[in-house]
């Protein structure tokens, strides 16, 4: 009851004095004269029985003039779902159910990348990797080894992540400036802000308790300079014939050499390959969704064996994807189609397949036969031989 009434005490004491200032206007003469020292000494004296410290106007100028150049970004992760903020806006979201020591793996389990782009924090990639189950650890070293410089990267582990996760992974990650990963244990949450080239802004980890499994909720914020729209530009990009490319690179990442600066994949590859006796001219198709990466990986082989330069080929995409159609504009895929989706899961794979064989005839009309290749698959360097 006491620091109420003290409280409130101190509240009309202030009212008191808002009173006679708004009076001042009509009738200043009224207030009783005191001196400026005096009123500051007044005030600052109510301040500190309010529990309330001074502030330099300048320096707090400053501070809100530091936080308008840099990101607010936030990662939560709990037991069923993990969640990215960049600006207080949700940029990214994944939902499963519970995970146990006897169920460990959920669909929101695993190792997710995001990449944004610094000067304005667009969201350029967002991959996840299932690395409670094998193998997935090579695409993410891979993903990891073909980030640009200067791109703000959010890696976060929601368990299970750590099962199969190799040590060649670890040491990508270690190298990305990511030091806790080595430390985490079965069950443990962990998450790392940093900048591609430059280091480690925030790292955070929730350890496990001796009853519990998984650990408890994550919560890691950082905040995360922005820097200028030509820093991180290559060369290249000012050539007039790779605008389409140098478009694409400052919208996606996670390409590896398409973007690179030093070592660039280009096209125009695909028509210096050798060319080989053929008999006859067979089409291939490759049907697609919305895995661009994927997409790119096969297109990429394709382009680099011999007799590339004489075969045709056809992209079937199923559904309207922005970043996959980009994808095959860049590559100079001359003819891709968009099927409608039908169905749900295989009936729906099934569907855009059957989209792809009735495609390639009608566009081919000339060709007896095609190879109708998935987008996930690797391919023999003398596949057409």
């Amino acid at each position: 009851m006491g620091m109420r009434w003290r409280l409130r005490g101190t509240c009309m004491r202030m009212l008191h004095f808002i009173l006679l200032a708004m009076g001042a206007g009509a009738n200043r003469r009224s207030l009783p004269e005191r001196p400026s020292h005096s009123l500051s000494a007044h005030w600052k004296m109510i301040g500190r029985e309010m529990g309330m410290t001074s502030v330099n106007s300048s320096t707090l100028r400053k501070i809100k003039g530091l936080e308008e150049q840099a990101h607010d970004l936030t990662v939560a992760i709990n037991s069923t779902s993990i969640s990215v903020r960049c600006n207080e806006r949700i940029i990214y979201e994944r939902h499963g159910t519970p995970v146990s020591r006897s169920k460990p793996g959920g669909v929101h389990s695993g190792v997710h990348v995001l990449a944004l782009r610094r000067y304005d924090g667009r969201l350029m990639m967002a991959q996840q990797y299932l690395t409670y189950q094998p193998a997935e650890h090579q695409r993410l070293v891979h993903m990891l080894k073909g980030l640009q410089p200067g791109r703000i990267v959010i890696v976060a582990g929601v368990p299970e992540w750590i099962l199969f996760l190799s040590k060649a992974a670890e040491d990508a990650l270690v190298n990305l400036g990511c030091r806790w990963v080595t430390k985490a244990t079965p069950g443990e949450t962990w998450a790392c802000i940093g900048i591609t080239g430059v280091g480690v802004v925030a790292e955070g980890i929730s350890t496990l308790g001796q009853h519990f499994y998984p650990s408890s909720t994550l919560l890691l914020k950082a905040q995360v300079t922005r820097n200028g729209r030509e820093d991180g530009k290559c060369l290249w990009y000012d050539v007039a014939t790779l605008q389409r490319q140098a478009s694409f690179c400052e919208s996606y990442e996670g390409y590896g050499d398409l973007c690179s600066c030093e070592t660039p994949f280009f096209p125009g590859t695909r028509k210096t390959q050798p060319v080989i006796s053929v008999s006859e001219k067979i089409p291939i198709v490759v049907v697609t969704a919305n895995k661009p990466l994927h997409l790119y990986r096969i297109l990429r082989q394709l382009y680099e064996v011999p007799g590339s330069s004489q075969t045709d080929f056809l992209v079937v995409v199923d559904g309207a994807h922005e970043e996959t159609l980009h994808l095959t504009d860049v590559l100079q895929v001359k003819k891709t189609l968009i099927h409608a989706p039908e169905g749900v899961r295989n009936a729906r794979t099934n569907a855009n397949i059957k989209f792809a064989l009735g495609s390639v005839f009608i566009t081919y009309p000339s060709a007896s036969k095609a190879i109708i290749l998935e987008d996930d698959l690797l391919v023999s360097p003398d596949i057409l031989r």
